[in-house]
């Protein structure tokens, strides 16, 4: 660097010192700091992909086609076994880094760019363009990396699941099927062998996702944990982490309800991320494996979603049917779920999963849940539900 450049830089001026007679620097504030056009154009690129993807999205053919069961699964094939590996939860400490850090960086950057002379506004314009790009790159890697799921072929569109509607009946015809296959597969509580009813739910998902796809994606054997109680503050049971593939569960939840969780959050992992299309995995899967516990555990879920969909009296009618250790079973997530639920943060979440869900294409945001119901009737009429031991 010249000393030209190195006097206009720093932005000298000598002044003299009264005392000793003795010249000084002072460094006098810069009123704005060498612009970086390569920077700007950069966060520009990174913005408009992040807002076409939303604002245009590709076809969902060529999502499918080149995403889900093309870059998916070699992002699955390196992330999962990475994940897996680390006995806590990366995810928990990622956020935690940025959390704290995050902050910490942007403030040391302020305090280091005024050091050198840049004015608030300017050392603040770089602040925001830091935030932007940061935020729009991360955008894109969740995109690279799980998110454009979201885009795919909706599995109506994917498994031929034509059909009207389901009708009550249709619903009390399977609830009845549900109440058989609760009552068969009902563990004593001896039997009740968690892990090896987590396997064979992993066992039966990745059959049928390989059904459905042609090919397996990789699914962890391990389930992450945050402190007990944090996800069901919110409403909530489980969350994948889209950065790292790795699902967690909440581990207040009574182990009969962690399991179907665990089942849904594993389909999640499968490259589903819609979340009716993971709850119908789940039940696809669940109702197929080869562990009586692993059965009844997505069986009891699936009968408690349906009989929310009924009339009252037909719901507790329902519900009284049931063998006493499965009416426990409810009745201890019930009480599990009461005793953690935090009504504000419920009411906060709500919307804000809302807004998320519909921004990446689930059109009926929240309330796109209940669609997997109708995912299980329609595929129970067209013979693609198969039950272990039979479908009736």
């Amino acid at each position: 660097m010249s000393s030209r450049n190195r006097e206009d830089r720093l932005n000298f001026t000598k002044a003299k010192d009264a005392s000793t007679g003795s010249s000084r620097p002072i460094i006098a504030p810069m009123a704005s700091p060498p612009e970086r056009l390569g920077a700007w154009l950069v966060l520009l690129v990174l913005l408009v992909l992040a807002a076409g993807w939303n604002l245009a999205p590709p076809p969902p053919e060529w999502v499918e086609r080149f995403y889900s069961r093309g870059l998916y699964r070699w992002v699955a094939a390196v992330l999962v076994p990475l994940a897996e590996a680390a006995p806590f939860s990366v995810s928990a400490w990622a956020v935690a880094l940025v959390i704290l850090a995050g902050p910490a960086l942007l403030l040391l950057a302020w305090k280091r760019k005024r050091r050198r002379g840049w004015s608030r506004a300017a050392a603040a314009l770089w602040e925001l363009k830091a935030l932007a790009f940061a935020s729009a790159a991360a955008y894109l890697v969740f995109l690279a990396l799980w998110g454009a799921g979201y885009r795919r072929q909706p599995l109506e569109e994917r498994l031929r699941l034509g059909g009207g509607a389901a009708t009550a009946e249709e619903m009390k015809s399977f609830l009845t099927l549900l109440r058989r296959v609760i009552e068969r597969d009902l563990p004593l509580a001896p039997d009740r062998d968690g892990p090896r009813a987590l396997a064979a739910l992993r066992q039966a998902l990745l059959e049928t996702i390989k059904s459905w796809d042609g090919r397996p994606v990789p699914l962890p054997r391990r389930i992450k944990h945050p402190p007990p109680g944090f996800f069901l503050a919110f409403g909530t049971a489980g969350m994948l982490s889209p950065f790292f593939l790795e699902p967690h569960v909440d581990p207040a939840l009574p182990e009969v309800a962690a399991l179907a969780t665990s089942a849904h959050e594993l389909a999640h992992v499968a490259g589903l991320s819609g979340e009716a299309d993971a709850d119908f995995a789940a039940a696809a899967a669940g109702l197929r494996a080869r562990d009586a516990y692993a059965r009844y555990a997505v069986a009891l879920s699936l009968f408690r979603s349906f009989t929310a969909e009924l009339p009252p009296a037909e719901r507790r009618q329902f519900l009284s049917s049931l063998p006493p250790a499965a009416r426990g079973d409810l009745a201890e997530m019930r009480r599990v779920s009461e005793r953690y639920r935090v009504e504000r943060l419920v009411k906060l979440q709500g919307p804000v999963y809302d807004i998320y869900l519909k921004s990446q294409g689930v059109k009926h945001g929240v309330k796109d849940y209940s669609r997997a119901l109708q995912l299980v009737i329609k595929a129970r009429r067209q013979g693609q539900l198969k039950i272990f031991g039979g479908n009736d």
